[in-house]
């Protein structure tokens, strides 16, 4: 069962002016499991889904520490200067 950290979903519930209750209602969950992944549990993918879902969001988008598209990281970037300059 893969599980995953939601450290973005109090900012970006918040950013949309949902209560957790309302969220909770939203994505069909209890306002308890809202509350704990809030906390820093890790949630299932199948419930990350639902709350991203239910905030019209990909459910990626909760997960901090990702790369927006379109951006390079560091091996990227070397890896197009090496290409650049071969």
């Amino acid at each position: 069962m893969a599980l995953v950290q939601l450290s973005r979903l109090a900012q970006v519930r918040a950013e949309r002016g949902l209560s957790i209750e309302e969220l909770a209602r939203r994505a069909h969950l209890s306002a308890a499991t809202v509350y704990r992944l809030e906390s820093g549990n890790a949630a299932r993918i199948t419930t990350a889904v639902k709350l991203g879902d239910a905030l019209g969001i990909g459910w990626r988008a909760l997960v901090a520490d990702r790369p927006e598209i379109g951006d390079q990281g560091e091996g990227d970037a070397a890896v197009a200067e090496t290409a650049l300059f071969a």
